[in-house]
């Protein structure tokens, strides 16, 4: 099998090389539907600086992994915040997610957090989901 860079691949190490190939761009072969998803963290009115709005992607009914790794944003100093999983800007999965918050300067605590065990559903087309945080103690 002849490719377009001049190499010569043999037959099979010419499949392997386009299986594989397929299944990377293909992100596994998952066919996992991705929506774009935004919003703003507050607290007490004001916006919140400093942390990353982590989606944990749960898993599907009748399933025990989740569809794609986890999606997250640094939060901009007007709050805002727009997710990325594989590339920048392309949203998480379409399904359900556990939301986190996450100090960006390692080791810190982030000023507040999300209620325990908060989950939100990502729906297909553009997402917000705004976020109000309540004080760590």
């Amino acid at each position: 099998m002849a490719c377009h860079c001049g190499l010569r691949l043999s037959g099979r190490l010419g499949a392997v090389v386009i299986a594989v190939t397929v299944v990377i761009v293909s992100g596994c072969g998952r066919g996992v539907e991705m929506a774009p998803v935004s919003g703003r963290v507050i607290m007490g009115g004001q916006p919140v600086r400093g942390v990353f709005v982590v989606f944990h992607p749960q898993p599907r009914e009748g399933s025990v992994e989740a569809p794609t790794r986890a999606a997250m944003a640094q939060v901009d100093d007007n709050g805002h915040y727009s997710l990325s999983t594989s590339v920048e800007g392309d949203g998480a999965a379409v399904g359900k997610h556990k939301v986190s918050i996450v100090a960006v300067k390692r080791g810190a605590q982030p000023p507040g957090n999300v209620p325990p065990n908060y989950i939100v559903e990502v729906k297909p087309g553009a997402n917000t989901h705004d976020l109000e945080l309540t004080p760590t103690n």
